[in-house]
């Protein structure tokens, strides 16, 4: 394969993330909020389970408010399983074959955006879903958070944990693994510290001596 048919065949693979990566983040914005049918077949399609309505029901409770729009954590999710399948068919195409100089550049300069997207894009996102508040709805919501949250921090003695993403507020008995409603990390000791060598899913500091979640290598 010479360089411009191999610059020809990574072009199909970016033309393929971004045609996967538009069709999924239209569907989630064009949702009612908790999603729809459309999106819900796009859950389906990769074979990720939806949040339950109780669970909706509280994680909207607690995260910002929100006027429509798929859950963003199961957004986080698909363009997950989109970077997952974007890294496999590039592996796939050219897994013994080396890069020429061009192609390796262009590959490397998409490579970033596949890295960030995720943080990216569902940062966007959640500004475009936010509902839009009043002075009077910012006093009515900060009065509100204090009572729902006032009680159990007042008998525990803990501070809440807040989502440095999109500022969602957990409980100390909540104050684990990711946020349920934007899918970050809420400790820094989960941050993504490398990549699994064989599919390029990022891998948390817990996570480095178990293997992939995306690849399961």
């Amino acid at each position: 394969m010479n360089e411009q048919e191999q610059l020809l065949e990574l072009k199909k693979i970016v033309q393929n993330f971004e045609e996967k990566h538009k069709r999924v983040t239209e569907t989630a914005l064009n949702s009612p909020k908790g999603g729809d049918q459309n999106w819900f077949s796009i859950l389906e399609e990769y074979d990720i389970k939806p949040a339950s309505t109780q669970q909706k029901n509280y994680y909207y409770s607690s995260g910002i408010t929100v006027a429509k729009g798929a859950l963003p954590l199961e957004l986080r999710k698909v363009y997950e399983a989109i970077r997952f399948e974007t890294i496999k068919e590039f592996r796939d195409k050219f897994r013994d074959i080396e890069l020429e100089l061009d192609a390796d550049f262009y590959w490397d300069d998409f490579n970033d955006i596949l890295k960030r997207f995720i943080k990216d894009d569902i940062d966007s996102y959640i500004g475009k879903i936010k509902q839009k508040v009043g002075v009077s709805d910012i006093f009515a919501n900060a009065f509100s958070s204090m009572n729902q949250f006032s009680h159990g921090l007042t008998e525990s003695g803990t501070a809440t944990k807040q989502c440095e993403n999109c500022g969602a507020p957990r409980l100390d008995t909540d104050q684990y693994d990711e946020c349920y409603f934007c899918g970050t990390p809420l400790f820094p000791t989960e941050k993504v510290q490398s990549n699994c060598e064989i599919c390029g899913a990022p891998k948390f500091l817990e996570d480095q001596n178990k293997k992939c979640k995306f690849c399961n290598n």
